[in-house]
């Protein structure tokens, strides 16, 4: 969107009211149509304006013409002539307003005029609803800028000698405009609106002067000069623009190089930062393994643990058991000494009841007897001797059966004690190396992306931006 650059400079007037119904915004009307004029009023559906204009000493004629481009105005107005033509709606819908605006000539007063109320078709809030793809009111009629009016008029042969502006601004509510919203609005697109002198116009009011052929000519030839200059302006700046665009076509072909390599090292990067992704993965997947390696081995060195102490337990029940067997073999190897010591002693008076036995016949029955009676004796002692014997043969067993056993729990201590060493160690080299794996591919990883860093998409990357500095 821009302004109209080449437009003419009129004498120009400014109103905030932007109904022509209401009575502020018809003054400017009412000025540029005058006092006590014979007017002809080609729109005729403003009773308003037609009191106005009457308070005001002018003569109002309203043609019934049904549709100007078909019915000439002489076959209803005759050879009448007035003042002033006013003419606004009606402009708008007229399939050749040039040709009827001609025509209006004829029935022109010496020093009469025309003049045109009709909508600016280039206000802000038209073009940003126009943008948004929302209905403007100019689908189906005629919309006009102050340039295409100019060039209306002086197709048609006239000048304009004075062009008013009503002014509504660009976000303010108007039933005239659709409604827009500032805060919908980019920064940079009200810039470009507001760029337009004619952005917050709602309608132009202008005063045209017919003009006669010699000076119609003058004035074309001046804006024929004024376009050529123009012209030749807009050729310099079109080849300024041409040679700015060929070096940034040249430079867009270079960007396109640079960009196809740099695509191309970062599909290299992508693909090998995948395959850093999925040995990283493998990685952490082979450290949880680990991890659950290790917490079942701590569960089994806990249990171990758990088995060696009551291992210990019952080699302490064991020992002291064996302590116990040790005081009571003890208490046998005693009295079986004992019983010996006796056994002696029999022995001793039995050989001493025989000698006597040998001296005297009296005594030998006597000693018999004493005899069978040491015999008895010594079958008890044997007896018990032999009992003796044998509960130290069974505590022998028992402390054996003991020995064995304290043995055999001292051994699977060690094995258990040797297991768990192993499984410790074993678990502390695959951490340290499920570590250093881990370690080296965020290394390697990490330097696969300073490449990237470093790659011609970067580089790429900073000479855009130069480029679109430089344009901005």
């Amino acid at each position: 969107m821009r302004a109209d650059r080449d437009s003419p400079s009129y004498p120009t007037g400014q109103s905030d009211s932007p109904s022509i119904g209401s009575r502020d915004g018809i003054m400017p009307l009412l000025e540029a149509i005058g006092e006590r004029k014979d007017v002809l009023d080609l729109d005729g559906d403003s009773e308003t304006l037609a009191r106005l204009l009457l308070s005001r000493g002018c003569r109002v004629t309203r043609p019934s013409v049904a549709d100007l481009d078909a019915q000439p105005l002489a076959t209803c107005l005759g050879d009448a002539r007035f003042d002033v033509v006013f003419v606004a709606r009606t402009l708008l819908q007229l399939r050749n307003p040039a040709r009827v605006l001609e025509e209006l000539r004829s029935f022109l007063a010496e020093g009469g005029y025309v003049v045109a109320a009709v909508p600016n078709a280039a206000h802000g809030a038209i073009r940003l609803a126009a943008l948004e793809g929302r209905s403007t009111g100019y689908e189906s009629t005629r919309g006009f800028t102050a340039r295409t009016l100019d060039e209306l008029f002086l197709a048609a042969g006239y000048a304009l000698s004075h062009l008013d502006r009503i002014k509504v601004a660009l976000f303010e509510r108007s039933e005239h405009l659709p409604q827009v919203w500032g805060d919908l609005v980019s920064d940079d697109v009200r810039a470009q609106i507001e760029q337009d002198p004619e952005h917050d116009t709602l309608r132009f009011i202008a005063r045209a002067q017919p003009l006669s052929d010699e000076g119609r000519h003058r004035l074309l030839a001046r804006r024929f000069f004024n376009a050529s200059a123009e012209a030749h302006d807009l050729r310099v700046e079109n080849a300024r623009r041409e040679a700015l665009a060929q070096s940034l076509r040249t430079e867009l072909a270079e960007s396109k190089r640079y960009l196809s390599d740099a695509d191309t090292e970062m599909r290299v990067a992508q693909a090998r930062a995948s395959d850093l992704e999925q040995e990283l993965g493998r990685a952490r997947a082979d450290l949880e393994e680990h991890v659950s390696a290790s917490i079942a081995v701590r569960g089994e060195h806990d249990r171990l643990r758990a088995q060696i102490e009551t291992l210990a337990n019952a080699a302490a029940q064991s020992a002291q058991q064996l302590a116990g067997v040790e005081r009571e073999r003890a208490s046998i190897a005693a009295r079986v000494e004992q019983i010996e010591a006796e056994l002696g002693v029999f022995a001793w008076s039995n050989n001493e009841l025989l000698a006597r036995v040998l001296h005297t016949g009296e005594e030998r029955d006597t000693a018999r007897e004493e005899r069978d009676a040491a015999i008895e004796e010594r079958d008890a002692f044997q007896a018990q001797l032999h009992a003796s014997r044998t509960a130290a043969a069974n505590a022998a067993e028992r402390l054996d059966a003991v020995e064995r056993s304290l043995e055999r729990e001292r051994t699977a201590r060690e094995d258990a004690e040797r297991d768990a060493a192993e499984l410790a160690a074993q678990f502390q080299r695959h951490v340290e190396l499920a570590i250093e794996r881990a370690n080296a591919q965020a290394q390697e990883l990490a330097s696969a992306l300073d490449e990237v860093h470093r790659s011609r998409f970067w580089r790429l990357k900073r000479f855009l931006r130069r480029v679109f500095l430089r344009e901005r």
